[in-house]
């Protein structure tokens, strides 16, 4: 009786500890709940957050030739990490399906995987503002002439030129580049002007179809020219880009459930690295195409580089790879003084391109397709 008495009185206290370690615990939480929902906060007061990414987008995630992640997404968010001394952010690879199921079911605290903004994930996950808008192209075949080239640096398809009349635009089915399409040709259809358009499920059959003249033009975001699908191609066919903007942007996806606090953090970083001319220096470097950046050329003055530039100085080369891993060393590398100084420097076109960059606030619509969750862009 006595052993079981001192049993009972251990049990005791047990209990009585358990449950003032719960209440400490659940009082902590209760006080940042806040800033982290998701209750990660160690006892130094930083928020330790999983990310999820699939690097086989380039040159936004990819593994780089030192089996380590690299791109424009993984320098900015190590950018933003960097700037927020009260988050811890972990990067997980996976396949972009899972990337957005994980972040939907809460595995994932958020996810940066050149995401485009829809209406359909919207109803599932929490998007930040977008950090990049897309711009598109159009890829023709010349001796067709079905679509000319007025601009005056031959590097450019006016709108119109593409939406009037009579006019047969193909696309990649399931990626928000056909739904983008599709509201530009209802709005053609609106003032009475006919355009088709064609959705095929892979780039090869809408190749195809372009040169065969079944379809006048294939239009995609710009970022996609260098895919091998269509670089293969380079030869048959041109790539010019449309004067169009996109309803849509690149976002960072969150968890839908008590995130307000954290989307504003993330937000308020995007708002910052635009402003000071980050964002654009980065897309620069990576070579991607930035939605105002053809404008802010013809106001300084300056021309667009011809294609045989370009071959020189290696952007479309295997070449141009090894100096943006090198890039990425050295963005990585850099202190926060490197990267001010670099901010002044890209300042000037960054006011220029801030006005574009920042308004794609308008979310696309939802996809025709349930494709559109295995698509990247």
């Amino acid at each position: 009786m006595i052993f079981a008495t001192k049993n009972l009185k251990v049990r005791a206290i047990a209990i009585s500890t358990l449950v003032a370690c719960i209440t400490f615990i659940s009082c902590s939480d209760d006080k940042n709940a806040k800033i982290n929902p998701h209750k990660k906060i160690s006892k130094d007061g930083v928020m330790h957050l999983n990310v999820a990414t699939s690097p086989d987008f380039k040159p936004f995630e990819y593994i780089a030739s030192n089996g380590k992640l690299s791109g424009f997404d993984i320098q900015l968010l190590e950018k933003i990490d960097e700037n927020l001394p009260d988050v811890s952010l972990s990067i997980h690879e996976t396949s972009f399906d899972k990337v957005l199921s994980g972040v939907e079911n809460g595995k994932y605290e958020l996810a940066m995987s050149a995401i485009s903004i829809t209406k359909d994930r919207s109803s599932k996950i929490t998007f930040s503002k977008p950090y990049y808008v897309p711009s598109f192209s159009a890829l023709v075949v010349e001796e067709y002439k079905a679509i000319p080239v007025t601009t005056e640096d031959k590097s450019m398809i006016q709108r119109d030129e593409i939406f009037k009349e009579g006019i047969r635009i193909g696309v990649l089915k399931g990626t928000p580049t056909e739904e983008a399409t599709i509201n530009e040709v209802m709005n053609c259809k609106n003032k009475g002007v006919h355009v088709e358009v064609k959705s095929l499920d892979t780039y090869k059959a809408l190749l195809k179809e372009l040169h065969d003249k079944n379809i006048d033009a294939v239009l995609i975001e710009s970022v996609e020219v260098d895919n091998p699908e269509i670089s293969q191609h380079s030869q048959l066919v041109s790539a010019y880009e449309v004067q169009i903007s996109a309803p849509y942007g690149y976002g960072i996806a969150f968890n839908a459930k008590n995130t307000e606090g954290l989307v504003k953090k993330f937000n308020e970083q995007i708002d910052i690295l635009t402003k000071s001319g980050y964002i654009s220096s980065l897309a620069e470097k990576w070579n991607l195409p930035m939605i105002g950046k053809n404008n802010s050329e013809k106001d300084n003055g300056t021309k667009k580089k011809d294609d045989n530039d370009e071959a020189k100085e290696g952007k479309n080369s295997d070449s141009n790879n090894v100096d943006n891993e090198k890039k990425d060393t050295e963005i990585v590398a850099n202190n926060s003084k490197e990267t001010n100084e670099e901010s002044a420097e890209t300042s000037a076109e960054a006011k220029k391109d801030e006005s574009a960059e920042t308004s794609a606030e308008a979310k696309k619509g939802e996809p025709n397709t349930a494709t559109v969750e295995e698509n990247k862009n």
